[in-house]
């Protein structure tokens, strides 16, 4: 997963060298942070234009499969994942 600054995006690679990365959330933000919650299989960010924070099941990849979990919020820059009280 890389944010691309110049192509406004998140983008999933893949992990052979193989070309063709696919898009999977873009925005006018900048996403400052990624957290990847490893045993729930997700990645969380915070948008700080649009003041969310979003996540994407990682074994999806599928942009319809986003949920904004908060809104509302003055320029969120991380998050942090709580293993022990999901």
């Amino acid at each position: 997963m890389k944010f691309s600054s110049s192509r406004r995006g998140l983008y999933f690679y893949p992990l052979d060298g193989s070309t063709g990365a696919k898009l999977v959330y873009q925005t006018n933000s900048v996403i400052d942070s990624l957290s990847l919650d490893v045993s729930g299989h997700r990645l969380y960010w915070p948008d700080s234009l649009n003041g969310t924070v979003s996540s994407l099941d990682i074994e999806s990849r599928d942009q319809r499969r986003i949920q904004t979990l908060v809104t509302n919020l003055s320029r969120p820059r991380a998050v942090h994942i709580d293993a022990n009280n999901r």
